[in-house]
């Protein structure tokens, strides 16, 4: 039950920041990406995640609009072959 109300507080728009915060300690890459992808994310969080282990998450910040150029760039030339496809296929469409 605790991951379905994680899994659903990480995309949830109203999610206070100090949750986002320790929602990206999650040991579920699931919950790291809806965050990710959480328009409301601060981008100290975004920031965070987009040296997260998991190629998943940091392509997931690709699809999340907000995501600050800085860390685009950064993506740009993450060493996964499939972070840098998902960002161009994210940005191109």
């Amino acid at each position: 039950m605790a991951v379905t109300k994680n899994y659903l507080k990480a995309a949830h728009p109203n999610t206070k920041e100090i949750t986002l915060r320790a929602l990206i300690s999650d040991q579920d890459s699931k919950i790291r990406r809806r965050v990710a992808l959480n328009p409301k994310a601060p981008h100290e969080v975004l920031r965070t995640l987009a040296s997260d282990p998991d190629p998943e998450v940091r392509i997931a910040l690709a699809g999340n609009p907000l995501t600050p150029e800085t860390i685009l760039e950064q993506l740009a030339s993450d060493e996964s072959v499939y972070v840098r496809f998902g960002l161009a296929c994210e940005r191109t469409l």
